[in-house]
Order: structure tokens, then sequence, then C-alpha cells
């Protein structure tokens, strides 16, 4: 997998709040501010659904009863992801492998120009350990980003 660069143009919002079922809406309508601030409006109704998928699936395994949702924005791009807030940082992967047994998120296959679930232990990236910090990441691009 290649590692996305975002660069120095990308702009970044980061959410902080209670693993508690209301957050999901809070990031729904934290993640709709910033693609109507940033004009992404496109984007909006596709990145609500994702966000609420992304941090349902976080939201059990915030051992610190914190999550985190961090959004770049980028002309015609947007990259989004929901973890642990005290989990290790790590860098966007690039691709999404569909063979991933991760269930609840089909939908932001279908939805996104790319996503992925980042797991660790101890510091260290794992795929698909059962246990460590979790990270559900995706990317949307806007009609003209999608063609290029």
């Amino acid at each position: 997998m290649r590692t996305a660069m975002l660069g120095n143009h990308a702009r970044t919002y980061r959410l902080t709040a209670p693993a508690a079922a209301d957050t999901v809406r809070v990031a729904r309508e934290f993640v709709r501010a910033i693609l109507t601030a940033t004009e992404h409006s496109d984007l909006i109704d596709a990145a609500r659904v994702c966000v609420s998928d992304a941090v349902t699936a976080v939201l059990p395994r915030a051992r610190d009863g914190v999550v985190t949702v961090e959004v770049y924005v980028r002309p015609g791009r947007v990259i989004v992801k929901a973890g642990e807030a005290s989990g290790a940082r790590r860098r966007h992967r690039e691709t999404r492998t569909r063979s991933e047994p991760e269930r609840g998120l089909v939908l932001i296959r279908k939805l996104s120009h790319a996503s992925g679930v980042e797991w660790a232990r101890g510091g260290r990236s794992c795929k698909g350990a059962g246990k460590g910090f979790k990270e559900v990441w995706f990317e949307l691009r806007g009609p003209r980003e999608v063609a290029q």
C-alpha cells in the first residue's frame, strides 16, 4: 500500500467526544458543518452515512471512553478518520482491502473512493488484530476528482 500524502494544503478539523451513543449524531453534524463551510456540499450525504458507520464501529473499542473524529479537507477531496482518542498515531493508507472481514462497514466501502481499518498493538500497526486500537477511515472525492 502507498501512503497518501495530504500535503501542507490540507485543513484539519478534530472532534473529541465521549464514547456514547449520541456521539454518532454529533459526529454527523460536525462533518456536515465542515463540508458546508469548506464548499464540499456535494459530499455531505455520503459523509454523514460513512461517519455514522465509522464512529459506531469505533465506540465499543474506546477503552478510555473517548473517541476522535478528524477531517482533512483539500480541494475536491475529504478524508475522515474515527478512532480511539488514546490510540497510536498512524498514517492514512491509500487503498482499501475488500476482503477484510470487517462487518458493518459495507456502506463506507460502497460510498467512498477509498477506506480502511487500522489496528495497532503497542504502537505497532497490525492488520486484522482482534485487540488494540481501531481506526476507521474513508476518503470522499468530488465528481471532478473521481474522473481524474
